[in-house]
């Protein structure tokens, strides 16, 4: 929505993997929503109070050194063929439900 940039953090950087490890460094973990071998449903997943989600482009996902960045990786079920969702999308599902368990106001 229009404003929101005002309160909610983001991060621009010219190396996304090197800002994401200096967060690691710092104590986030770093949860990379992608559908890759052991991820957990966003679902089941265990979310910290201090992390950062990174998603990818919604064709190619995340890079290979994104990935190795990243501390856990989260999936968001689909059925049918295709598993891919708009990134937009995919970021509302996962923030509200973030905002739901771990309770943020």
């Amino acid at each position: 929505s229009m404003g929101c940039t005002e309160w909610i953090p983001e991060i621009a950087a010219k190396n996304l993997a090197e800002e994401l490890l200096s967060y690691k460094d710092q104590g986030y973990d770093i949860i990379g929503v992608e559908t890759v071998e052991d991820s957990s449903s966003y679902l089941d997943y265990n979310w910290p109070m201090k992390g950062v989600v990174v998603l990818g482009n919604e064709e190619y996902g995340l890079s290979e050194k994104t990935m190795s960045a990243c501390t856990d990786y989260v999936h968001i079920p689909m059925r049918g063929r295709k598993n891919s969702v708009n990134v937009a999308n995919a970021f509302a599902v996962i923030a509200f439900h973030i905002l739901n368990v771990l309770e943020i106001q």
